[in-house]
């Protein structure tokens, strides 16, 4: 079991990530390191390991049926990691915890559903 999510570590680290824009940007920023797997449930873990830190810009207002109409640009949030070169690649954006805590089942919905994601991920 332990080999399994060292193996999904391994490869979760070699995904492509984005190149930050300057020194002190925290864009393209994994959101856990392997010491955090003491602290996290294996299914929290790997969930976290799909995503990066990611910034709002003005061609994420054009998504998700306006919702993002009032978003500052540079607001920070969450995007995927397999999909990340996509056109359309998915950002996640809450403006509350407690929106971030009652639509968090989107981020294993959407890694279930990306196309990009590698079926060892997703299993």
């Amino acid at each position: 079991y332990k080999a399994a999510v060292d193996f999904l570590t391994d490869k979760t680290i070699e995904m492509a990530r984005p190149v930050a824009e300057s020194l002190r940007s925290d864009v393209g920023q994994s959101l856990v390191d392997r010491s955090d797997a003491n602290l996290l449930t294996d299914y929290f873990f790997h969930m976290m390991q799909q995503l990066v830190v990611c910034r709002f810009s003005e061609k994420d207002r054009k998504t998700r049926g306006g919702k993002r109409k009032d978003i500052n640009i540079g607001y920070g949030g969450l995007q995927c990691i397999h999909c990340i070169e996509a056109p359309s690649s998915r950002k996640f954006f809450w403006s509350t915890v407690d929106r971030l805590a009652n639509s968090f089942a989107e981020i294993p919905s959407h890694v279930l559903k990306c196309k990009h994601c590698p079926d060892d991920a997703k299993e």
